[in-house]
Parts: structure tokens; C-alpha cells; sequence
């Protein structure tokens, strides 16, 4: 039997479900044709009974991204029949980090079975160096990742580790000249109408965003992600999360070697339709 999974996790400061945060779009098949807008402006004036003058307008460039299947089992003995919806619930958890991760990290350059993360995708100047061989959070280079994601209509948000949001933090507090114990143990959430996450552990357990990354000479730094996010009202806007037509679903295999075998999938990707719908910060260390 299949059926669709309709209560996914829901996200917290420190686990991140990229399907709670960005709309989904329905596609049919794993590979979805789009047109992403390369140059906005050519806005002129003309004179009465005169035509507009020759300028550009928006550049649509034809393109296409990959829509890769995804899945995990749940297993339970048919003796701990009541556990079976805490392994599907375990199951729909992991399955939510993979999509993060792929988003994020996918490596789709070398493995086609896999999507293409932005840490890849971005380039140009949607990529910004914090420091050439890393180093702490500077907060000019925060803002400067913040100025390179235009607002899509439903907000913009920011995706960093815990090192990284305490170094934010700390920058904040010295940029105020001082602060006081609430400033010191609350939880910064929200910076220049921006939304604040941090990320958590992957599928497998481990850091999402990890200091792994080379930087110039330095192989121990990491990124942060900031995206705008298209309004759920309106297709091919911003960046958007695409999912298969037929869903999120739960497969029930039934029962194998006195096992219930239940099946989480999905079929998804990810698109950017505007060529500021998303940014990266590179060359963040984790300091001292």
C-alpha cells in the first residue's frame, strides 16, 4: 500500500527541514525544463508617437535541473508492532536531512544520481570570500551576503552551523559597544528583517555545514547560505524546492523475515529563478 506522508518534522533553530522553509513546486518526471532570468532592467521612456529605444530586457536563459529519487526503510519486528510508527517517524526525519543536505552539498557534478548542492551551483558574484584563508565571521562580509540575495516576495533567510551564529553573536554584541545577560544568552533569530537558522546534523549524523571546506590555504572553514524563496502562489519565482507530483510517500512493503518493511521516498530538486534568489558566504573558520 502507499499513502502520503503528510506530517513531516517540523523545524527548529537547530535542526533544519528546508521542505518547512521553501515552497514546494510539482513536477512531472526527473528532469524539470525551466527558464531562469539572467538580466532584469532595459526600463526606458519614449516620447508621444515615438517607439521605445533599443534597450535589453529580461534575458530568459533555457535551462534544466535534475530531479533525483530518495528513500529510507523503516524495519520493526512484527513483535514490536507498537515502535512501528516511531521507525517511520525516524525514517521521514532522515529522509527530511537528506534533502537538506543534497540541497546544500549535493555533489551532482560527479554523481548523477545525486542533485547539484549550491555550494557547487553558486558562482560569481553570488559567492563571497569572507577571508582568502578563512577566518572568524566578519560581519561586513555577512552583510555583503545578505545585499546579494534580493527578496522574492516571501522573505529571505540564512542558513549557518552553531559556530558560526555565536560568532555572529559576538560580532553583533561588540558592533552595540556591550551587552547585557539577555544579549549574552538569547538566541539571535532574526538580523535586518532576515530569518536566522542554524543548521544541525545531516542524515548520517553528522555536521551539515562542517569546517571541511579549503579556503585559499586553509582546509578547515565553512559556508553559510542565504535564499529568498519564491511566493507559494506564483511558479518559477525565487528558489524553490521541486517535488514529483505524486508527493512525499510511505510504502508499505509488509512483511519480510518477521519484519514490518515500510519505505519513505521521494522524488525532488531543487531551482533558482533568479539569478539573486540565493548566495554563499565562504572562508568562515571556527577560530579559537
Amino acid at each position: 500500500m502507499i499513502r502520503r506522508c503528510r506530517d513531516w518534522p517540523k523545524p527548529s533553530r537547530t535542526r533544519l527541514f528546508l521542505l518547512n522553509l521553501v515552497p514546494i513546486e510539482k513536477v512531472e518526471g526527473l528532469v524539470h525544463r525551466l527558464g531562469t532570468v539572467t538580466y532584469e532592467g532595459g526600463v526606458s521612456t519614449r516620447a508621444l508617437n515615438a517607439p521605445f529605444p533599443t534597450t535589453p530586457g529580461s534575458t530568459i536563459q533555457p535551462g534544466a535541473e535534475r530531479v533525483i529519487i530518495a528513500g529510507r526503510q523503516a524495519k520493526c519486528d512484527v513483535r514490536m508492532e507498537r515502535a512501528r510508527p516511531d521507525e517511520i517517524t525516524r525514517a521521514t526525519r532522515a529522509v527530511s536531512r537528506f534533502i537538506d543536505y543534497q540541497i546544500l552539498r549535493g555533489a551532482g557534478l560527479t554523481d548523477q544520481e545525486k542533485l547539484v548542492g549550491l555550494e557547487a551551483a553558486l558562482a560569481g558574484d553570488q559567492v563571497i570570500t569572507n577571508v582568502t584563508n578563512g577566518a572568524v565571521l566578519d560581519l561586513d562580509k555577512f552583510d555583503a551576503l545578505l545585499d546579494a540575495v534580493e527578496d522574492q516576495g516571501a522573505g529571505r533567510f540564512v542558513v549557518m552551523n552553531r559556530k558560526t551564529a555565536r560568532q555572529l553573536k559576538q560580532e553583533l554584541v561588540t558592533d552595540a559597544g556591550g551587552a547585557s545577560f539577555a544579549d549574552l544568552t538569547g538566541v539571535v533569530g532574526e538580523y535586518e528583517g532576515v530569518k536566522l537558522m542554524v543548521a544541525g546534523k545531516d542524515h548520517n549524523g553528522d555536521e551539515l555545514l562542517p569546517f571541511t571546506e579549503t579556503c585559499g590555504t586553509s582546509e578547515v572553514t565553512c559556508s553559510a547560505y542565504g535564499f529568498a524563496p519564491g511566493p507559494d502562489s506564483e511558479e518559477r519565482s525565487g528558489f524553490k524546492i521541486l517535488m514529483a507530483t505524486n508527493g512525499i510517500q510511505l510504502i508499505n512493503e509488509g512483511i519480510r523475515d518477521s519484519q514490518y518493511v515500510d519505505t519513505v521516498e521521494v522524488a525532488f530538486g531543487r531551482a533558482l529563478y533568479h539569478p539573486r534568489c540565493a548566495a554563499r558566504l565562504k572562508g568562515i573558520s571556527a577560530g579559537s
